[in-house]
């Protein structure tokens, strides 16, 4: 990861807590670990290990692609409530219905993809 990307990463993580209100000793205790590697990731200066990543995104309820930079789109939440559910569901090949977490998974791979296209392009 560039030094650029670190501070991107840093700056979202700091921008989606203060959107929701948090300290950074409140999102340390919700992560459980200290405030400083919340401090540490917010300046940029450490990259959080992916499971860390992954859980500030259902705390932040944005994708991971947002928090590392690959999409501009932190709105998961505004998708998955404009999403038609029984769409996605008829086309689950085993019939079974998507739980929030699976859909999010969908968006996740949906930005995946198109992340690949734009580099594509560029």
């Amino acid at each position: 990861m560039t030094e650029n990307e670190k501070k991107e990463l840093g700056k979202r993580i700091k921008e989606c807590r203060l959107e929701l209100g948090l300290s950074q000793e409140e999102l340390a205790s919700m992560l459980k670990m200290k405030r400083t590697n919340i401090a540490n990731y917010e300046g940029g200066r450490i990259v959080p290990p992916g499971s860390v990543v992954l859980d500030m995104s259902k705390i932040f309820k944005v994708s991971t692609d947002y928090l590392l930079g690959r999409s501009k789109d932190k709105d998961l939440l505004g998708k998955l409530e404009g999403l038609n559910k029984m769409n996605i569901a008829f086309h689950y090949s085993d019939g079974s219905e998507l739980s929030e977490e699976d859909i999010e998974m969908v968006y996740e791979f949906i930005d995946f993809v198109k992340s690949k296209r734009n580099k594509k392009k560029g």
